[in-house]
């Protein structure tokens, strides 16, 4: 088979091993993600201040204000001071906040050495467009692997490391899951 000008052989031979190890070669990603995080959280503040007078100071204001030794006359008066003096004051406060979330996420995506680094690990990124009818689904990959952890020409998600794992889909269906544009305006604020 003749090999056009600029274009070098393969050197692993009949029997090598087909693996990435130089730039421009192909890795196939086998992604198996599961992620779930909780989060919660409470808080709880209670202040209270309860503050009485005596009856000393009660016949003290008594006097002040011009009732006699004997006290208010009136009703009015009497009401006035029925509560002995007594100050109270209470301030309450109670939150509660929590969070949950889960994904998981699986597939095969094929992505390309972009980078040999000093050590042999591989810095590798790629995507993957589908397209059916109106609806566009994007997956973008990217992370450093090491040969040690590659199966054949394949290596878990799990065991890339810096791995940047990017999923969106675009058409009708997510259009109706996004809120209008008069909804994100109000919720900004």
């Amino acid at each position: 088979m003749p090999v056009s000008a600029g274009v070098a052989l393969d050197q692993r031979g009949l029997f090598g091993e087909r693996r990435a190890s130089k730039i421009g070669d192909t890795l196939v990603v086998v992604l198996n993600e599961t992620t779930s995080a909780r989060q919660s959280g409470s808080s709880n503040f209670n202040k209270r201040s309860d503050n009485s007078f005596g009856t000393d100071l009660r016949a003290d204001i008594s006097r002040t204000l011009g009732y006699g030794t004997t006290g208010p006359t009136s009703p009015t008066q009497q009401a006035a001071l029925a509560s002995n003096g007594g100050l109270r004051g209470a301030t309450v406060f109670e939150g509660n906040g929590g969070s949950s979330a889960a994904n998981q996420f699986s597939g095969v995506i094929t992505v390309t050495v972009v980078e040999v680094l000093p050590n042999g690990n591989l810095r590798v990124a790629g995507d993957k467009r589908i397209a059916v009818g109106a609806e566009e689904e994007l997956i973008r990959f990217g992370g450093v692997v090491s040969p040690l952890d590659m199966e054949g020409n394949s290596v878990l998600s799990s065991y890339v490391a810096d791995a940047r794992i990017e999923y969106r889909g675009s058409g009708i269906g997510d259009s109706v899951k996004s809120p209008g544009a008069l909804t994100r305006f109000f919720l900004r604020r």
